[in-house]
């Protein structure tokens, strides 16, 4: 369609002046129920990311598109680099020469590297969903969860713990 507004949002958005945006046309869909995750460029050449909302109108024997641009460019960019450092992160206890678990906040665990299975001898669904207690030869569930607290309340600890094998 052809573009016969504009407001003041669109020069930050677009990068060009509202007026200039007059009379050049707009791909759009007719109407969209939901909003519809469009790509295009920007005046300097970036690529700009928005979430796009058209409604149907009718005003005077015509019919137009009220189109809602929402910019998502930071919040796509934001996500990128968490999904990179996640995957960093995981390649890296992934790889990781000592035996790694993580739980949740209920002392669960979630995960369990390559190395702790290979140095205990249990296999990963033996693990997963399991208590620390279950593997640890010196605590018992009350000072697990006596040490959960204590990691929930301050951040972290460090300690040394032995674990039980399989066998």
């Amino acid at each position: 369609g052809r573009i016969v507004y504009a407001n003041k949002r669109a020069k930050v958005l677009l990068g060009r002046d509202p007026g200039a945006l007059l009379g050049t046309t707009f791909s759009a869909p007719i109407e969209t129920d939901e909003p519809v995750e469009i790509a295009f460029p920007h005046a300097d050449g970036e690529t700009l990311i928005a979430d796009m909302l058209v409604v149907a109108l009718e005003t005077e024997g015509n019919r137009l598109s009220l189109v809602s641009l929402r910019d998502m460019t930071t919040r796509y960019q934001a996500e990128a680099q968490l999904r990179e450092r996640e995957a960093t992160y995981r390649a890296v206890i992934t790889h990781a020469n000592d035996g790694f678990w993580q739980m949740d906040r209920t002392g669960m665990v979630l995960e369990v590297n390559d190395s702790y299975l290979r140095m205990t001898g249990f296999s990963r669904d033996e693990l997963l969903g399991q208590r620390p207690d279950y593997v640890d030869a010196e605590e018992d569930a009350e000072m697990a969860r006596a040490r959960l607290a204590r990691i929930l309340e301050t951040g972290g600890d460090l300690f040394e713990t032995r674990h039980r094998t399989r066998d």
